[in-house]
């Protein structure tokens, strides 16, 4: 319970305030405890986003090699999560399109 008990830990620094990194993918059960959790804190809870980070990371985006020859360009998906996969043989593989 990090609301009502923060302050009673022994030697707990005062807290001025809680970022919450808003991925705008979260299960609608976390935007609710957080609604929550804002009410049941004395301090503020800070919500701050870059974007739909699911969304960013699953875009294609065209990545312009030679703008005389578009044959040379090619697409590519942003990295901004871990990506994982399953090869054909079951096998697990790490950072999907990475180089």
């Amino acid at each position: 319970m990090l609301g009502v008990n923060v302050r009673a830990w022994r030697g707990f620094p005062k807290v001025d305030a809680a970022i919450f990194a808003d991925t705008q993918a979260e299960p609608d059960s976390v935007y609710k405890w957080l609604d929550w959790l804002e009410s049941a804190v004395s301090f503020p809870i800070i919500r701050v986003t870059h974007g739909n980070l699911t969304e960013q990371s699953l875009t294609p985006k065209l990545k312009v090699k030679n703008k005389n020859k578009l044959d040379e360009d090619e697409f590519y998906m942003r990295r901004l999560i871990p990506l994982f996969g399953l090869l054909p043989n079951g096998e697990k593989t790490a950072a999907i399109g990475r180089n």
